[in-house]
């Protein structure tokens, strides 16, 4: 084991989580505490029931898209119970993990592998979830070239935050550009990501490649206009991100009283999707602090802009929880299963 790694790794997330938290107090302190629980104390109860059901239907229909996937694949009939769960835990720890959108996909794998058993193998369900990640992935940058080009055209920016958002939307649009080129060729494309980092020939790779090489098989058929399951998944992903287009600006309507139209909501949504690329876990401190700032951009008060991601952090907040929960009843469920030597209790 190289402890040296893991304590570097341990190093990097609990500085880049107080930096998170110092962000977080300080952007309070400067808007004014008073001042934010005022805009807070504006929202009613039908207000924030009304986004709790628009935050139910983009869990729904995220499951949806999953369950369609795993259909493709032959996995039996799955509950919903036992999608629903994975999911939950891939959400929270992508929440988290300081990575955008990423980092809880083997939890997803391993619970919902702990409910099939042996009925699918790990790389079918690995590449339902590749899947469900790179629409995930081609959705939000969509949003953030829409919202970059429109924020370039409204608003003057420094030419340092010019470059930063030039050169993380070029690189995104290329990985996922070439992701596409290569899969709709029919080309491996997680291969080759180890091959340019030198990885096809460690150990753990030589151990694996085989199930790659299924994985990509999975994602080869998938990306076919004669697949009956691509347009069903690209129609989920519109809808999937119409709700969230929709929530954002019913936040945004609630907490400032004012409408700012769709070209606002997309530079805003875009903000959020870019601001998780920073190192912060669930972009603690640096959401909060650009939400700020881009509210003032726009023509409206920083402590609503400071409201908005509190009550946006809030709604995510409820399937991050169950999130947690979920992984904490699967080890549990595992700890108990290896006391009782392997038998499920």
């Amino acid at each position: 084991m190289n402890y040296s790694k893991i304590a570097k790794k341990n190093f990097f997330s609990v500085f880049s989580t107080v930096i998170g938290i110092v962000l977080f107090i300080g952007v309070i302190k400067k808007v004014g505490f008073k001042e934010l629980l005022s805009v807070i104390g504006q929202l009613s109860l039908w207000q924030l029931f009304f986004l709790i059901i628009l935050l139910v239907l983009f869990v729904f229909v995220s499951v949806c898209r999953w369950r369609l996937l795993l259909s493709m694949i032959n996995s039996g009939q799955v509950s919903w119970l036992n999608s629903l769960k994975p999911w939950l835990s891939d959400f929270a720890f992508s929440y988290l993990s300081p990575a955008p959108s990423f980092g809880g996909e083997p939890l997803r794998l391993r619970i919902f592998k702990e409910s099939k058993g042996d009925k699918v193998s790990w790389a079918q369900v690995a590449a339902t979830i590749f899947i469900d990640k790179i629409f995930d992935a081609t959705a939000n940058l969509i949003i953030v070239i829409l919202g970059v080009i429109m924020l370039f055209w409204q608003h003057a920016l420094s030419f340092p935050l010019r470059m930063m958002i030039i050169i993380i939307v070029t690189l995104s649009l290329a990985v996922i550009g070439a992701g596409y080129y290569r899969m709709i060729r029919r080309q491996g494309f997680i291969s080759t990501l180890a091959k340019l980092f030198h990885l096809s020939k460690s150990q753990l790779w030589q151990k694996i490649a085989g199930h790659v090489d299924e994985m990509e098989q999975v994602v080869h058929r998938f990306f076919s206009f004669k697949n009956p399951f691509f347009l069903p998944v690209i129609f989920l992903t519109i809808l999937r991100m119409a709700s969230v287009v929709a929530r954002v600006y019913l936040v945004i309507l609630f907490v400032s009283n004012q409408q700012i139209g769709l070209i606002g909501v997309v530079i805003i949504l875009s903000s959020t999707f870019l601001i998780y690329f920073l190192p912060f876990p669930g972009g603690l401190g640096g959401f909060e602090s650009s939400q700020a700032f881009l509210f003032v951009l726009l023509g409206l008060g920083a402590q609503q802009g400071l409201a908005y991601a509190l009550v946006m952090r809030f709604a995510e907040m409820i399937p991050v929880s169950l999130g947690i929960l979920v992984v904490l009843q699967a080890s549990m469920k595992s700890f108990l299963n290896n006391l009782n030597g392997g038998r499920t209790p």
